[in-house]
């Protein structure tokens, strides 16, 4: 047993983190709303269930490769399949059995409905083989042209089969097989570098066609496509070499794999296409092409199969049945399992031993090892029964199997999973005896370890499930009746308040969101269809919504003019309205007959609001953040910590490999859900990933000096080698040292400031001041002491960094796309904002600049002015005598002074 994930770690890592994401992303940054935010993540939903454990119990097996080519039924030619493809002498499964005797011998269209994972591969391509073999047999094999279609509804589905066939064919150099997909190359040069590029080191089949023109120049016998590109085939007078002359005939399957997908239009669509295949190929011979749909979520049990036959039907235009009443006439294949519990019962081992025993054949103990242990635990199981014999060589697995067949716990465990799955604190207690889940854990481990005597399956087949809940809104409720004014937040959808309804008050809750930047508060929602000034709750995808910032006197105070240099809109207008407690209706002037709330109700002309009336910041997409999790972002979360839970792969070739062999497989039922979400994970956890090596960076820096750029992406160049986040090879240094530069840099300008190392006070991003530096005499003349002058300098040139307006080092590249929206070169200057430049004094009303400034006169009890204050900062800054050579310098390359 290698090491394996720790089911309890793993949960509570899971829980605490994803709690931790809900918290960062969303709270707001009002105190009060801030507390109950926090509260009703803690005690008012339950976000996570489990663990829960299931056990899927073992196929009925059937008849291996051997004995069906012994009958007749597969071709002779079989037989030359290496055991790492299909062993020959390991029984099929049941429904595995079942398929290959219907698709051979009885030449049915099958429609095969069995789980992930349960071998549905091998029901097509063994037939498939089987006639190719025959053809090896009758010298046919050496005709050009496709015999098996294999339609996948991913890129990613065709390649993992393109993988097995390189396996499954590396025997039969006269079977060609080629994946025709988007990605494939054109000609065979480019085709080449780009399998070397894809796998490094692998040597390329001799019957594995790479490149389009090889493939039109002789059609693969196998050939691989998606549903798009198989369309573009059929229409492009360059690949009829596929279709038509002599090729035509030699078609005879067509599978269609994960065939749930084809339903309702995306259906349609299909079943026209298979249409106009056969049309091109089959005209004239109906009932030659011989049809396999596959999925592990068609139909339910039995009384689903005569529906699935209606499908596969529409879907195929070809013969489907299922007459309950004649074997030979079903043409549903489905998996049939054995009982779990295959022994008597009699004993049970000490809860210690089992982990003792875990423990011992995960560091690869012998089985004369693990004997020693169940006998220092005092169990006569560790000695064979009387009559039985052990060889000297029986393996740890098998010693297992045979321990622990007869242990009561197991089968305590095994008759309740064998009905249903079971959550982890329920197993606890069937296991009894004083057991803890971390028991319950480590004889799971050992059973999933331990073979069977007869089928070499694991004794208990487990896997572990955890669910975790996304948030659906967040719902205030501001009256008055509640103590000191204590708002009320449910994370449950509430059109009124559950509270206030108890204590006789009818109030009314509002929807809430924040600002992606600075966590203000809004209150959101749509018109109401019967009163236009009355806010109701929206939908999820509320096209309509009206935003009231609930800070009034934040939002009225800036305007951030930085974020206008990037050219994008902001609200039309702001106006302020109360909005009624009880009745949810927004008044332009106080009623006076039920408690309200005053609010500043944003118009943002119907479209997304991108930016925030509190912060003044703007972005390209929306601002402001209902309480929804949506999919991508929690999945995102969760399959971040099961990845980093994996134990790396005990392959020694992958040791140094970036990830060290882990994987980790996500599903969706959408393509462009599935397509979207490899990237957005990819994004994010590499941004978390980055974020690590910077700040083990850091860590390593500290020494108490300050660190600059350039130190600190030198530093995590060689942090994130060591940690095989980057390819620690010679020949990737130079990227390296780009990369580590970049990470630096998105920091520097991160736009995600919640979620950045300074925004969670991992670390402080300023800029250094000079060495014995004097601030302006202006400064303290004006009552600021030299540490309070400098703090306010630092403030200032803060803003523009958090602006945009730096300069990057020679490796960064600030047009790249990891930079939108500003992923172009910032400036700044005195007066004038427009694209690309900031203006450091307002063009109208004020800035951030101004109101620091401001604020830092009024601490210090002067009455200057702060425009002109700003001006004199401005001129000490950017003069050439200036102590900061940097910005002086910039400012004349810039703008030419």
């Amino acid at each position: 047993m290698t090491a394996a994930l720790d089911p309890l770690a793993t949960t509570e890592r899971i829980t605490e983190h994803y709690l931790r994401y809900l918290r960062t992303t969303f709270a707001p940054n009002d105190p009060a709303l801030r507390r109950a935010f926090e509260v009703a993540l803690r005690d008012g939903i339950r976000l996570t269930r489990g663990p829960y454990l299931e056990a899927t119990a073992p196929f009925r097996p059937g008849a291996s490769v051997r004995d069906l080519v012994s009958e007749g039924v597969l071709s002779p030619e079989l037989l030359r399949l290496s055991d790492d493809a299909v062993p020959l002498d390991r029984p099929l499964h049941g429904h595995q059995d079942t398929a290959i005797r219907k698709a051979v011998a009885g030449r049915r269209n099958l429609v095969v409905s069995t789980g992930t994972g349960s071998g549905k591969t091998e029901t097509f391509l063994l037939p498939i083989l089987d006639h190719l073999g025959r053809e090896i047999e009758a010298g046919t094999i050496g005709t050009p042209g496709v015999r098996a279609l294999l339609l996948y509804p991913m890129n990613a589905l065709a390649n993992d089969q393109v993988k097995r066939l390189r396996t499954l064919l590396a025997d039969y150099p006269e079977i060609t097989f080629g994946r025709f997909v988007g990605e494939t190359k054109e000609r065979p040069g480019d085709a080449a570098d780009d399998f070397a590029a894809r796998f490094p080191g692998e040597k390329r089949p001799v019957n594995e066609l790479i490149s389009r023109a090889e493939m039109r120049q002789t059609p693969p016998h196998i050939l691989l496509t998606n549903y798009a590109m198989l369309e573009y085939l059929l229409l492009r007078p360059s690949d009829s070499p596929f279709f038509d002359g002599l090729t035509a005939g030699s078609w005879r399957f067509v599978v269609l794999d994960e065939a749930h997908v084809y339903g309702g239009a995306q259906g349609t669509e299909m079943a026209m296409l298979l249409r106009r295949l056969r049309d091109r190929i089959a005209r004239s011979e109906p009932g030659r092409m011989q049809c396999f749909a596959t999925s592990a979520t068609l139909g339910s049990g039995e009384e689903d199969h005569p529906e699935l036959v209606r499908f596969a039907g529409n879907l195929f235009d070809e013969r489907f049945e299922w007459e309950a009443d004649d074997a030979g006439r079903r043409d549903v294949v489905t998996a049939t399992r054995r009982a779990l519990a295959a022994g008597a019962g009699g004993h049970a081992l000490p809860l210690a031993a089992y982990h003792r025993l875990r423990d011992a054949y995960r560091r690869g103990a012998s089985t004369v090892e693990l004997a020693a242990i169940t006998a220092d635990a005092g169990s006569a199981a560790a000695t064979p029964a009387k009559g039985e014999e052990r060889g000297e060589d029986e393996a740890p697995a098998a010693y297992l199997g045979r321990l622990l067949t007869d242990d009561a716990r197991v089968l305590r465990l095994q008759a309740a999973l064998d009905v249903r799955p079971v959550a982890l604190r329920d197993a606890v207690e069937l296991v009894g005896d004083g057991a803890t889940a971390a028991d319950v854990v480590a004889l799971v481990d050992l059973c999933v370890a331990a073979r069977r005597r007869d089928d070499d399956a694991p004794l208990l087949p487990a896997r572990y499930h955890f669910f975790v809940r996304s948030l659906e809104g967040a719902f205030a409720c501001f009256h008055p009746a509640h103590p000191a004014e204590e708002p009320a937040l449910l994370l449950a959808r509430h059109a009124h308040c559950p509270a206030c309804e108890g204590a006789g008050v009818r109030s009314a809750m509002v929807e809430l969101a924040t600002c992606r930047r600075c966590g203000a508060a809004y209150a959101v929602g749509e018109p109401h269809r019967a009163d236009e000034r009355r806010l109701a709750t929206a939908g999820e995808r509320a096209e309509r919504l009206v935003h009231l910032a609930l800070d009034v006197a934040a939002a009225e105070q800036v305007d951030d003019e930085d974020a206008a240099a990037l050219d994008i809109d902001g609200p039309e207008g702001t106006a302020v309205v109360w909005l009624g407690l009880e009745s949810g209706v927004l008044h332009e002037r106080e009623p006076g007959t039920e408690p309200t709330r005053r609010a500043l109700r944003v118009d943002h002309g119907g479209d997304v609001l991108r930016s925030c009336v509190a912060c003044g910041n703007r972005t390209n997409g929306e601002i402001v953040r209902r309480f929804l999790t949506g999919q991508d972002a929690p999945v995102s979360v969760i399959a971040t910590d099961l990845y980093q839970q994996l134990p790396a792969a005990q392959d020694s070739a992958l040791a140094d490999e970036v990830g060290e062999g882990r994987k980790l497989l996500t599903f969706s039922d959408s393509r462009q859900d599935a397509a979207f979400f490899a990237s957005y994970l990819e994004r994010t956890y590499g941004r978390a990933v980055e974020r690590g090596v910077l700040h083990g960076a850091l860590r390593e820096l500290d020494d108490g000096d300050p660190v600059m750029v350039e130190d600190l992406a030198a530093r995590a160049h060689k942090v994130g080698e060591r940690a095989l986040v980057l390819d620690p090879e010679p020949r990737a240094r130079r990227g390296n040292r780009r990369a580590a530069a970049s990470w630096v840099m998105s920091e520097v300008l991160a736009l995600d400031r919640r979620q950045s190392l300074d925004g969670l006070g991992l670390a402080e991003i300023s800029v250094i001041t000079p060495r014995r530096y004097e601030p302006p005499a202006a400064l303290v003349r004006l009552g600021f002491t030299p540490a309070q002058a400098v703090d306010l300098l630092q403030l200032l040139l803060e803003t523009i960094r958090l602006g945009g307006a730096v300069t990057a080092p020679d490796d960064v590249d600030l047009h790249d796309d990891r930079f939108a929206p500003r992923n172009h070169e910032l400036g700044v200057r005195l007066e004038g904002s427009e694209g690309g430049v900031i203006s450091w004094l307002p063009t109208k009303g004020e800035n951030r600049r101004v109101e620091i400034v401001r604020k830092a006169l009024a601490a210090v009890r002067s009455d200057a002015d702060p425009i002109e204050v700003l001006r004199g900062i401005w001129r000490h800054l950017t003069d050439e005598s200036s102590q900061w050579p940097a910005l002086a310098a910039w400012q004349k390359r810039r703008h030419g002074r």
